[in-house]
C-alpha cells in the first residue's frame, strides 16, 4: 500500500500532464493556425531570435531524448523560460492543497457509482479506497493523467522531456525562469468548481478505459509534430461532460494560460534571446503561443525535428 507521504509526491510530479484522450476512430475538428509542427524559430526586426518547443509531459523514453536543434537553439539562448522549474520548497507547501478537509470524503463528493468507478482504476496504481477518498476530485485526476507504468518510470526518477531540458539548462548555466509557478498551478486546479471538478474526474474516469491505447496514439501524434491531433484528443474528451464544459475547461486550463505566459516571455525576449519550452498545446490556435508572439511583431518559422 503506498503511503500518503508518495501517494502527494505522485501527484505533484504528475502536474503538468495534459489531460487529454482520443476516440481512435476518425475526430472530425476544424484545423488550428500553426496546427503543425513543435518547434519555432521566432525572429524579430529589433528583438534577438527566441525560440519555441512544445513538449508533452510523459517520462517515456521515445519523447524525453532531447533533439540536436533544440540543444542547439538551447546554447544560443540568454535565458530559458519553462511552464514551471522544479521547486521542492513549494511542494511540500502543496501537499495540505490535495486533501479534503477532515469533515469531507471523496465518497460523499462524488457518489458511490463514480467513486467505485475511481477506485478500480486507482487499483491499478496501487492506491486503495481509504486513500483516494482523501483526495480532492482534482489530484486524483492528475494521477489518472499518466499510465500506471508511466507513473511507476516516475516514481524511480524518470523524469518528463520538461525537467529534462531544465537539467540541461542548468549544466550550461542559463538563466531559468518559469512562466507560472507550481503553487499557482495548483490553485487553478483547486478553484474550480466543486460540481467541475466532479465532471472532470468523471471524463477522466470514462476515457480510463482506454488509457495505454489512448496513450500511445498521444505520443504518436506529438512525435508527428500533430498539434491538431492533440486538440482534437483534449476536445473529444471534455466532450464527454459536454461541450459548455469542455469550453469552460479550454478556457480555463490553455487559453488563459497562454495569455499569461505569453505576456511574460515577451518581456523577458525583448531583454535578449529567449528558447522557451512548453506543453505542446499551448502553441496552436488563434490564442496558442505561436499566434500570440506573432502580434507583438515576430515572424514564426517552423523548424522540423526528425522523430527520435
Amino acid at each position: 500500500m503506498m503511503s500518503m507521504r508518495n501517494l502527494r509526491k505522485l501527484i505533484l510530479t504528475s502536474i503538468l500532464i495534459l489531460f487529454a484522450a482520443i476516440n481512435v476512430a476518425e475526430v472530425s475538428a476544424a484545423k488550428l493556425l500553426y496546427g503543425q509542427g513543435r518547434f519555432w524559430r521566432l525572429e524579430h526586426v529589433v528583438h534577438e531570435t527566441s525560440y519555441l518547443f512544445g513538449t508533452v509531459h510523459v517520462p517515456d523514453k521515445i519523447v524525453t531524448e532531447i533533439p540536436a536543434s533544440v540543444d542547439q537553439a538551447m546554447n544560443r539562448a540568454e535565458f530559458i523560460a519553462f511552464e514551471i522549474l522544479q521547486d521542492e520548497k513549494a511542494q511540500k507547501r502543496a501537499g495540505e492543497l490535495m486533501a479534503l478537509p477532515p469533515d469531507q470524503s471523496l465518497r460523499a463528493l462524488i457518489g458511490d457509482q463514480l467513486f467505485a468507478q475511481s477506485g478500480i482504476l486507482a487499483a491499478r496504481y496501487g492506491l486503495q479506497p481509504q486513500q483516494i477518498d482523501r483526495l480532492k476530485p482534482w489530484a486524483l485526476v492528475t494521477i489518472f493523467s499518466l499510465t500506471p507504468e508511466q507513473m511507476a518510470m516516475r516514481q524511480k526518477g524518470v523524469q518528463a522531456l520538461d525537467f529534462q531540458l531544465q537539467r540541461r539548462a542548468a549544466a550550461k548555466q542559463k538563466q531559468l525562469f518559469g512562466l507560472e509557478d507550481l503553487m499557482g498551478q495548483l490553485r487553478i486546479f483547486d478553484s474550480m468548481p466543486k460540481a467541475d471538478q466532479v465532471q472532470l474526474l468523471d471524463v477522466t474516469v470514462k476515457a480510463g478505459q482506454r488509457q495505454e491505447e489512448m496513450m500511445r496514439k498521444l505520443i504518436e501524434l506529438y512525435l508527428n509534430g500533430d498539434l491538431d491531433g492533440i486538440h482534437d484528443m483534449m476536445v473529444w474528451q471534455n466532450n464527454l461532460a459536454g461541450p459548455e464544459f469542455a469550453a469552460k475547461f479550454e478556457e480555463r486550463f490553455l487559453l488563459k494560460r497562454n495569455r499569461r505566459m505569453a505576456r511574460k516571455a515577451l518581456a523577458r525576449m525583448k531583454q535578449g534571446s529567449t528558447f522557451i519550452a512548453v506543453g505542446a498545446l499551448h502553441l496552436p490556435g488563434e490564442e496558442g503561443l505561436v499566434n500570440l508572439f506573432t502580434k507583438q511583431g515576430y515572424r514564426a518559422t517552423r523548424i522540423k525535428l526528425l522523430l527520435q
